[in-house]
């Protein structure tokens, strides 16, 4: 089995059950690579944004977060199952961090927003609104 986030080379033991759900992470990289889900929230003016992201750390790393793309699917299952408790619900990567300036302006007007991100957003939070890092 070839890993698809380091592309290290691992045996694995043929199985009835491994013929037909391949893994496709290393040891190492599930250990590596735990999901938590884990939340930021902060107040608008007519509601809140809240942020759920899996890993706890800033990425830099494009390529990276393709190999773990298929972690989205437990962020997802959440934004599925409470769809009629937030106005919009939009997913981030990296690069959409850059115009936060530009789109959190948009959201003042809206109630309750949901995020979902892989990792964690770039911002800090000033006495009362995020500011981008």
């Amino acid at each position: 089995m070839k890993c698809r986030v380091c592309d290290q080379h691992e045996l694995v033991s043929l199985t009835f059950y491994s013929l037909f759900y391949k893994e496709i992470y290393c040891s190492s990289c599930k250990k590596k690579y735990v999901p938590m889900i884990e939340e930021i929230a902060f107040p608008i003016e007519l509601g809140s944004v809240r942020i759920n992201f899996l890993f706890g750390w800033k990425n830099h790393d494009d390529i990276l977060e393709s190999r773990l793309f298929l972690f989205w699917e437990k962020l997802l299952q959440i934004a599925i199952s409470q769809q009629h408790s937030f106005d919009i619900i939009m997913w981030s990567d990296e690069e959409i961090w850059t115009v936060y300036p530009i789109w959190s302006r948009l959201f003042e007007s809206i109630g309750t927003i949901y995020i979902f991100s892989l990792f964690l957003p770039p911002i800090e939070f000033d006495a009362q609104f995020p500011s981008i890092i």
